[in-house]
């Protein structure tokens, strides 16, 4: 290429070096040199030619995107696999105070921990499913784990009251389906160390309400079932299977303070309120027994008799030891209301000793009734302050 000085004066241009341009220079010459990409571009290089079509980076963090049509500069809000479907959705992360979760690695596990900008405060991480879908923890082996780190608790918990009640944890075996059985719930204590661990049921206050302790290379354990009307605690494993109730030290196996078994199967279990009610108040032999000392009264309880549905009584003897002997009284009567079971003549209460009435089991004495002595002198009712008398009634069950 020639060039021409304007005075008449003609040079040759020289071809330029490799990656030049041929351009006019900022002072007006023509000549070859490389293209200076700020002063000698302008407009945006649309997406067609190659170019991104934005003129500006965007703000810090955004990164280039695409809609489709056009290139723009955007926060990453979803991560896609490589046909564009959404593998992770950030869009509905709104909390001004930036929470997060972190993603951190180690030789054989990945940490996922819910943080915040501020890099300090507890900071809570949820798993849900959508509309009422579960979550699953799946093992890679098909059984799966959740567990504490080294050396801590594991604490699993219903939802805290807000609006409402607080929630209650519910573990609970896999559903089965057709013939597959369901799944049941297994508790049970952490295995090896110098002591295997056991079973506890604590209050909400951490007071220890159960512990159930495992034996080694036992056989036999115990199986609770419910019903309508009772519940059943069943011996299970050998043929032939103890149950032993051990209170510790002095303590004792009590029943509650409302139980009757007076009217309950033969099968019951009779508690010492039971027994010691029924030697007092009689089974099939019994007595009555009162000790009784003058105090001016006319009369005095010797006892009342048992009552047992479908059982009848006989008063079968009377004995009245006079250990000191009345003043003003010499004859005693008993009664049980219907019968005279011993008679003015029977017995002289003025005299110290021992009398005694047998009776032919000729009238029947009813249940629950009360037998009672009454002191006389003359065939009069009598008073007396000076005497005393042990008067017993022996009696039996039909």
């Amino acid at each position: 290429m020639w060039l021409s000085n304007g005075s008449g004066a003609v040079t040759e241009l020289a071809k330029g070096s490799n990656s030049t341009v041929l351009k006019v220079a900022s002072n007006g010459s023509l000549g070859y040199a490389k293209v200076d990409m700020t002063a000698d571009i302008t407009g945006t290089l649309p997406i067609a030619n190659g170019g991104t079509g934005i003129t500006s980076a965007g703000s810090d963090n955004k990164v280039m995107m695409s809609d489709g049509s056009a290139l723009g500069m955007e926060y990453v809000q979803h991560v896609r696999n490589s046909s564009g479907v959404v593998a992770l959705d950030g869009s509905g992360v709104t909390s001004g105070s930036g929470e997060y979760v972190a993603i951190t690695n180690a030789t054989g596990k990945v940490t996922l921990t819910a943080k915040n900008s501020a890099a300090s405060g507890a900071v809570d991480m949820y798993l849900q499913g959508q509309d009422g879908g579960d979550v699953f923890i799946v093992g890679q082996s098909g059984e799966a784990l959740i567990q504490g780190e080294d050396d801590t608790d594991l604490t699993v918990s219903g939802g805290d009251a807000s609006g409402g009640g607080a929630g209650d944890l519910i573990v609970k075996g896999g559903n089965g389906t057709g013939g597959n059985a369901s799944g049941s719930v297994v508790i049970k204590g952490g295995n090896g160390g110098s002591a295997d661990g056991n079973v506890q049921i604590k209050g909400a206050d951490d007071t220890a309400i159960a512990t159930f302790v495992e034996t080694a290379s036992a056989t036999d354990s115990l199986t609770v079932t419910n019903g309508t009307g009772g519940v059943e605690l069943a011996m299970a494993g050998g043929t032939n299977v103890n149950m032993t109730l051990a209170p510790k030290g002095s303590g004792i196996i009590l029943a509650p303070s409302n139980y009757d078994m007076s009217s309950a199967a033969d099968e019951a279990l009779a508690t010492k309120e039971y027994v010691d009610s029924q030697s007092a108040t009689s089974g099939s032999s019994g007595t009555r027994r009162v000790s009784f000392s003058a105090n001016g009264s006319s009369s005095f309880t010797i006892g009342t008799m048992a009552n047992i549905a479908g059982k009848t009584y006989y008063v079968s003897r009377v004995l009245a030891k006079v250990t000191t002997a009345f003043v003003g009284c010499d004859e005693l009567v008993v009664s049980d209301g219907t019968n005279t079971l011993m008679t003015t003549t029977d017995a002289d209460l003025s005299e110290g000793g021992l009398y005694i009435v047998d009776l032919g089991f000729e009238l029947a004495t009813t249940g629950g009734a009360t037998i009672t002595g009454t002191l006389q002198n003359g065939g009069a009712s009598a008073s007396p302050t000076t005497g005393a008398i042990i008067v017993t009634a022996e009696y039996k069950q039909i």
